[in-house]
């Protein structure tokens, strides 16, 4: 009898367990249909109804590297980064938020009444981020640049080191792009409205300038454009002395100023020649 029992529970436990699908096979097989609603970019932007047309409980997996492409053949096509699970009842329907990161900056923002259909992404460098983050946990707020700097050729330097991991993030894309690490991070304001381009600013700069002199000397900070045109100055009584690796912190904010190259411009107080210089992007 005692066995009997255990059989039973068993078999009750074993019905009562949900299999776990891949979106896009549970779609090709017919086992869920999936209505995607755009809401905005980057975490939580893509809210999808699941709707499980069988009769059995299933649990619909929402891998990394889920994509969303967009009817508007000038709209971008959204990819999810971190994997999303939801168990549905046999006839159920439940919705899900899931990542809506954008990975054609040159495209529209996807309009909120689009409709898109669900794939895989196809491209060799977003595995090789998705594989890198399934050992290592960076600040969510760093994916959308790293998916640009893989889709778009953008600059790492909006990759901001704000962790080990996000450092081990920004040295990664850096050998998948064959980018130079910059010395700065590039703070930015993101606008994505429904049907228009991306607009971006860099409203900020930081790092670390560091230096090492055959002499002791007093120093100034300045900062130049193109043309040679101080656009700021940082007065400083320190001396840096000889033989010796200095690093210096540095943070400035930009707003509003033109697109283009600077380089912060460390001088000798005695004469004004320059002592070391470091190029950033705006």
């Amino acid at each position: 009898m005692k066995s009997l029992l255990s059989l039973a529970f068993s078999i009750l436990a074993f019905c009562g367990t949900a299999s776990t699908i891949d979106i896009n096979e549970a779609l090709k097989t017919g086992k869920i249909t999936v209505v995607p609603t755009y809401k905005k970019l980057g975490n939580n932007g893509v809210l999808l109804t699941i709707s499980n047309t069988t009769a059995q409980m299933i649990t619909v997996s929402i891998p990394g590297g889920t994509i969303f492409q967009p009817e508007g053949g000038n709209e971008q096509v959204l990819m999810n980064i971190e994997e999303k699970q939801l168990a549905l009842n046999g006839k159920e329907t439940k919705s899900i938020h899931v990542g809506g990161y954008c990975t054609q900056l040159s495209k529209m923002t996807p309009r909120l009444d689009n409709r898109f259909k669900v794939g895989t992404t196809s491209n060799a460098q977003l595995h090789s981020l998705l594989t890198f983050l399934k050992t290592n946990k960076p600040s969510p707020v760093n994916y959308q640049a790293a998916v640009w700097a893989l889709t778009d050729q953008e600059s790492i330097a909006a990759i901001e080191p704000l962790t080990p991991a996000d450092k081990k993030l920004r040295e990664h894309i850096a050998v998948l792009t064959k980018q130079k690490d910059p010395w700065y991070t590039s703070g930015q304001t993101v606008l994505a409205e429904p049907g228009r381009p991306i607009q971006r600013a860099t409203i900020a700069v930081k790092g670390n300038l560091e230096v090492t002199l055959k002499e002791t000397t007093e120093f100034e900070i300045v900062v130049v454009n193109s043309t040679n045109e101080v656009k700021a100055t940082m007065p400083t009584k320190e001396l840096i002395e000889k033989d010796i690796k200095h690093s210096f912190k540095f943070g400035l904010t930009v707003q509003g100023w033109e697109m283009g190259t600077y380089q912060v411009v460390l001088r000798k107080l005695s004469d004004g020649s320059t002592i070391a210089s470091f190029p950033f992007q705006v």
